[in-house]
């Protein structure tokens, strides 16, 4: 069983060379609640099934430090960062940051690891917008990328409760994306991208804040001032897919592509340009988690925790409502050649089969797993193909057909950190 976790990780993505699901955050720094969310339903799998997790700022963790404080409206304080490769939150209100637990195995949300505040310097103010270059990218710590709306600089994240250190100084922003918004980094091109209050859209270099794309005006959903962005990682994608982004005014959240500022195409976890905000949102970032499509046939229940970065340590899925006495069989396939997914589903023997088990596709066993959740770690490598998108279900079985029962389908893309 110890050899299990590592067996199932070789077989999905020893073939991945040959052959990416995103959740949205926010934050409500008017209100202060963080939010995780999935776009707007469509497609032919009417995917994702909807979910929505919400947080409420909390007291400090660290001796000495100060709580998060909404600003209320009329500021565009506060914003939300995440690192894929070791799946962490980062929070802030403009002055103090505070880091929690993104989604751990058979764990409920919202946990606080530490908190800091923003390190002041006299060129620079409250933060405004933030981002993060995943652990490895500078180095082995994450860099969160900070602006005051003016100018863009680096902190690492203290190890404790502690300080952070500024890596990067600040650097003047170019004057048509004052004031900005929020960050989000390109892993892809190793370069910031940057939304302003104006309606912009930009690339730039860091260090440095010199420009790296075009500036494009927003023109989807019809989207008033930036409030926040963030980078679709898993793109541009093996299967095809142009670099695509997630921008949102407050009130909706649009998919677009950064270079044009048109709607980006769809893709099986945003299969629609446009998706009303659980709040009003004062930034986004991007979680490489797991979505769900379909429904389980009586109670078995399929999801992801941790992050699909590759690499990605943490990532991994759970099954929860196991039948007594059942065997667990995982189908899996991917998106190339494609379309790896069943939908509508195909009728199976006392049940319905979401995704194809014929080649590329597989089937492995699971065993008997337990009543409650079982997680069962899938470990990403290095190096497999951004974009790639994989589809899994479980099928439980009793001493053969039919199956007693079978889980909803799930889907999730890898993407860079």
């Amino acid at each position: 069983m110890s050899k299990r976790p590592l067996l199932l990780s070789v077989a999905l993505f020893a073939g991945a060379a040959d052959v990416a699901a995103q959740v949205v955050l926010g934050v409500d720094n008017t209100v202060g609640l963080t939010f995780e969310f999935t776009t707007t339903p469509g497609g032919p799998c009417g995917a994702p099934n909807p979910t929505l997790v919400t947080c409420a700022y909390g007291p400090p963790t660290c001796p000495g430090m100060a709580p998060l404080v909404p600003s209320g409206f009329g500021t565009l304080l506060g914003d939300i960062a995440d690192d894929p490769v070791t799946d962490v939150t980062y929070v802030t209100d403009g002055r103090v940051v505070v880091e929690t637990a993104g989604d751990p195995a058979c764990a409920g949300p919202c946990t606080p690891i530490k908190d800091w505040f923003i390190p002041v310097t006299p060129i620079t103010g409250p933060v405004t917008g933030m981002g993060c270059s995943g652990t490895g990218s500078f180095g082995p710590a994450p860099v969160l990328w900070m602006t005051d709306g003016v100018a863009v600089w680096g902190v690492v994240p203290p190890t404790g409760c502690g300080p952070a250190t500024i890596v990067f100084p600040p650097c003047p922003l170019p004057a048509a994306l004052v004031p900005a918004t929020d960050l989000s980094w390109d892993p892809t091109l190793g370069v910031l991208w940057v939304s302003s209050a104006a309606g912009f859209v930009q690339a730039i270099s860091v260090p440095g804040c010199a420009p790296a794309s075009p500036l494009v005006a927003v023109a989807a959903c019809g989207l008033g001032p930036l409030t926040g962005l963030a980078y679709d990682t898993a793109t541009p994608g093996i299967a095809g897919q142009p670099p695509s982004a997630y921008v949102t005014d407050g009130l909706v959240v649009a998919y677009i592509n950064p270079f044009t500022g048109l709607p980006a195409p769809p893709t099986f976890y945003t299969p629609v340009t446009c998706t009303p905000t659980p709040g009003f949102l004062s930034g986004l970032a991007l979680a490489n988690r797991g979505v769900e499509y379909g429904a389980p046939r009586v109670l078995a229940h399929l999801t992801s925790f941790g992050q699909s970065s590759t690499p990605g340590p943490t990532f991994g899925i759970e099954v929860t409502g196991a039948p007594a006495g059942s065997m667990a069989w995982l189908i899996a396939n991917f998106n190339i050649p494609g379309p790896g997914f069943f939908c509508p589903a195909l009728p199976g023997v006392g049940t319905k089969i979401y995704v194809d088990p014929t080649p590329p596709g597989f089937i492995l066993p699971l065993g008997g797993l337990p009543a409650g959740c079982a997680p069962v770690p899938l470990p990403i490598p290095a190096a497999v193909p951004v974009g790639l998108q994989v589809f899994l279900q479980v099928v439980f079985l009793s001493g053969g057909p039919p199956a007693v029962d079978a889980s909803n389908g799930l889907e999730f893309a890898i993407g860079l950190p």
